[in-house]
């Protein structure tokens, strides 16, 4: 099955890197907020309340020197343990415009 790209908005990227104290484990990586700037959850696998999905640390560098709020072409793919489609790229970043009535 082919990936499928979709446009959606990335509010943000966070590079993380911590110990947890609980478990004492080093925990890293990359949290992404995304929305769908589609006006009904059913026209999109994301929906348009803003899903984190989180990443290796190394997929910030994918967003260095992007200004976020954006809009991106996400790139998707099955995945098959989960049968969901998941994120797995970034491209294309492109700054959102308002409009300012006049």
């Amino acid at each position: 099955m082919a990936p499928d790209t979709l446009t959606l908005i990335v509010l943000s990227a966070t590079q993380y890197d911590f110990e947890d104290p609980s478990s004492h484990r080093k925990m890293s990586g990359t949290s992404v907020l995304l929305v769908s700037p589609e006006t009904s959850a059913t026209e999109s696998r994301i929906g348009n309340k803003p899903t984190k999905v989180t990443f290796p640390h190394d997929f910030f560098d994918r967003f260095r020197g992007t200004k976020l709020p954006a809009f991106a072409d996400v790139t998707f793919k099955l995945d098959i343990g989960t049968m969901q489609s998941v994120p797995t790229d970034f491209d294309n970043f492109r700054p959102i415009s308002a409009s300012v009535a006049k």
